[in-house]
């Protein structure tokens, strides 16, 4: 046995008597909730943000201009003003940390162990640096409804599905509305459709009739697997059109949102696919802004505290969507988590410091994440909270970009963060994006699938490699670190 193995095993033993497991934990929230991942794409800079350091090496405002809301320190936007965005369903202004801090868990000091564009999203969003892991969003569609019309939908960044769901790639409610109702001649107002009503049901009864005699024959002859196979893949893609053509009634009744920011009109798109019944979507995995800010780093117009308005405001929109919209109660009532990262974090500013000069930032591999519970999720993520630190200095000395320092943890299972990035030994070790992954598929319950005769669950298929065996005990007896406990 690898000594890596025992410790895991020995943890698990040792956490099951410490902490338990709380009989009600399976009980909390039926059906699993539905899962939304958003990807700050390219690389944000989370000093500008959850994660203040006013250090002059790291940031342009001074420790008094730190804002304290609602439990979290954040930066303040520019001109030392907080993040204030705008709310689309009543078209007034907010501020986005003091209207929506209750519903934010951050999680500060994640190491992703990498500054590469191509791997930072794979680590981010499926917990591995390895190549072959599905992103989480993928995996949740696979155990809650691989057979959705948009199981899985996403307007790119980092979709990986290894194969295990379908993936839908669209931000565009028109696009999907016409593609449900493949009879409909868009555009055409004195023909809008290519068969009249009769002859387009005509069709579809026809259709059905074959399908039912290819059935009985395959049934009563010892057909071939490949041709049963084809056929069941056929009766399926049927019964999906049906659910796709529930999805459009659903999106007809929902005002396409074409709003410049992007974010806010997938949001749109999103959460109709999730409130239809049957639910069309039970995860989507959105990617925003292009934070890759170097030399323009702090221009108010192009860099990245603009990008960060634009992401909070979306963000924003789709609290604001799930939490007030009379039309998304379904979704309150099962619950949404919310996940937004990042490939990585932010170095401190680099160049000259001569008038004139022009400075910027470049990769680092320690960055923050947010969590958000929606709806009956809510008190299971525990908004109004940070965890986990990170610090410019060691010894006093500024580094190069933020340390994150280690955690460990204590005897209640919470996550305890060390006072030195330098402390070792007595259970510390380095949080990193796996910790939080395994974290997420706890939360989202991904570990209740139940398989097919034969086969593995999705969550052991792809078991997460390197997860610190502490936590991964201290998960299984039944606390998640990186949340409140339900």
């Amino acid at each position: 046995m690898q000594r890596r193995t025992f410790l895991h095993s020995a943890s698990l033993a040792t956490a099951a008597v410490v902490f338990g497991r709380p009989s009600a934990r399976a009980q909390a929230i039926t059906p699993p909730p539905l899962f939304i991942s958003i990807e700050a794409n390219a690389a944000w800079d989370t000093t500008t943000s959850i994660d203040p350091q006013a250090h002059p090496s790291f940031s342009l405002y001074a420790e008094g201009d730190i804002l304290n809301v609602g439990g979290l320190r954040v930066a303040p936007s520019e001109n030392n003003l907080p993040y204030t965005v705008r709310r689309l369903r009543t078209g007034d202004q907010i501020d986005f940390f003091e209207e929506n801090a209750r519903f934010l868990r951050v999680i500060n000091g994640v190491d992703h162990r990498t500054v590469s564009h191509d791997i930072g999203p794979r680590a981010a969003f499926s917990g591995s640096l390895r190549e072959g892991f599905p992103a989480i969003g993928a995996l949740v569609a696979a155990v809650q409804g691989p057979n959705a019309p948009l199981a899985f939908l996403s307007t790119g960044g980092f979709d990986d599905t290894q194969g295990i769901v379908t993936l839908t790639r669209s931000g565009r409610q028109n696009v999907l509305t016409e593609l449900a109702r493949p009879n409909t001649n868009a555009g055409q107002s004195n023909n809008p459709t290519f068969l009249t009503a009769d002859v387009d049901a005509l069709v579809r009864r026809t259709q059905g009739a074959r399908d039912a005699r290819r059935t009985t024959l395959l049934d009563a002859r010892r057909a071939l697997a490949k041709v049963r196979r084809n056929h069941a893949a056929l009766t399926s893609a049927r019964g999906a059109e049906a659910a796709f053509l529930d999805l459009a009634n659903v999106l007809d009744a929902t005002p396409a949102t074409n709003d410049p920011n992007a974010l806010i009109s997938a949001a749109g798109l999103v959460l109709a696919g999730m409130r239809s019944d049957p639910v069309a979507c039970t995860s989507a995995h959105l990617s925003f802004g292009n934070f890759d800010t170097h030399a323009d780093h702090d221009d108010l117009g192009t860099g990245h505290r603009a990008r960060m308005k634009d992401l909070l405001e979306g963000i924003a929109h789709l609290i604001d969507e799930v939490e007030n919209n009379p039309a998304n109660a379904p979704l309150r009532t099962r619950g949404v988590l919310v996940y937004v990262s990042s490939d990585f974090g932010r170095t401190a500013y680099n160049g000259g410091d001569d008038e004139g000069a022009t400075r910027g930032k470049d990769h680092w591999p320690v960055t923050s994440c947010m969590l958000m519970g929606l709806g009956s999720m809510a008190a299971q993520v525990g908004g109004g909270t940070a965890i986990g630190l990170t610090t410019p200095f060691i010894d006093g000395v500024v580094q190069p970009g933020l340390r994150a320092m280690p955690v460990r943890i204590d005897d209640n299972g919470n996550l305890q963060s060390a006072t030195s990035p330098t402390e070792s030994g007595a259970g510390f070790f380095s949080l990193t994006a796996t910790e939080v992954n395994f974290a997420l598929r706890d939360a989202l319950r991904l570990d209740e699938e139940v398989p097919l005769a034969g086969t593995l669950r999705q969550v052991d298929r792809f078991a997460l490699p390197e997860v610190d065996p502490t936590f991964a005990a201290t998960v299984a007896a039944g606390r998640n670190p990186l949340l409140k406990d339900a």
